[in-house]
C-alpha cells in the first residue's frame, strides 16, 4: 500500500513559535495554552491553528512576543479552573 501526504511546513520568514507538546491543553475538542499574566495568575488562550514539528508544535498566531507560556502543568491549571463548575452536593 502506498500513501502520499502533503505536510505543510512554515516557509522562511514566517513568524511564530514552537512550543513543546506538553504546552498544549485539549478541552472540548479545542486546543489551548496557558499564558502567565501575573505572578500567580494564568489565562487560557485558544489556539486556532498549529503545525506538528519534531520539536513540538508551531503556532503562528495568538501568542505575542515576550508572553510566558506554561509548558508543564497546563492540564492541572485547567482542572483548577473547571473545579468551580462542579456543583456542591452536600
Amino acid at each position: 500500500m502506498k500513501v502520499s501526504a502533503w505536510i505543510p511546513q512554515p516557509t522562511q520568514g514566517q513568524s511564530g513559535i514552537i512550543v513543546p507538546e506538553s504546552a498544549l491543553v485539549w478541552y472540548i475538542d479545542q486546543v489551548y495554552v496557558y499564558i502567565k499574566i501575573a505572578k500567580d495568575t494564568f489565562t487560557r488562550r485558544l489556539i486556532k491553528e498549529f503545525l506538528t514539528f519534531p520539536e513540538g508544535y508551531f503556532i503562528k498566531d495568538g501568542i505575542k512576543a515576550g508572553e510566558e507560556i506554561v509548558t508543564i502543568g497546563g492540564q492541572m491549571l485547567l482542572s483548577e479552573e473547571l473545579r468551580g463548575q462542579i456543583p456542591d452536593e452536600d
